[in-house]
């Protein structure tokens, strides 16, 4: 393992699977839900700018990608790709960008209820492209973390 992978691997322990181990799938349903709201808030706050599109485009691309690998747990193959084709289109606005994500959240938490419904061990890790193997626990807790932190800079409208 090279220094780089060496130093994911560490910060992945640290911020994701470490806060990640103490808490309940019907945990991550309910805080999936409150900072989602959160999410939403900021959007529909969010001056109908590039900068602003681009950022929420980032924020539901890596969702729906990491979706994606959640549902490998589910029996779907994995699949080795990147985020990118994930995120809507560059033309969409900001307004259509919220309902976008809300839907794409609760398409999130859908599938952290699936896993309490079937009894799936949320021990059970998934390749990340970075951070390695990750637990289904530390999947949530890195979706639930990118989409809090990177909505805080979503820029403002003045009035």
């Amino acid at each position: 393992m090279g220094i780089k992978q060496t130093v994911f691997h560490f910060i992945a322990g640290l911020f994701i699977e470490r806060p990640a181990r103490k808490k309940t799938l019907e945990q991550f349903v309910s805080s999936l839900n409150d900072v989602g709201k959160t999410v939403t808030e900021r959007i529909a706050k969010g001056n109908e700018t590039e900068a602003n599109s681009k950022l929420i485009r980032h924020i539901i691309g890596i969702e729906r990608w990491g979706q994606r690998r959640l549902k490998v747990a589910l029996g779907e193959p994995l699949v080795l790709d990147e985020y990118d084709g994930y995120q809507p289109e560059e033309d969409m606005k900001v307004k259509k960008l919220q309902e976008v994500f809300q839907t794409t959240r609760h398409e999130t938490i859908y599938l952290a209820q699936q896993f309490a419904t079937r009894a799936i061990d949320p021990n059970t890790t998934v390749k990340h492209n970075d951070f390695g193997d990750i637990t289904l626990r530390g999947w949530l807790q890195y979706l639930q973390g990118h989409a809090e932190r990177e909505s805080r800079g979503i820029k403002e409208k003045t009035s």
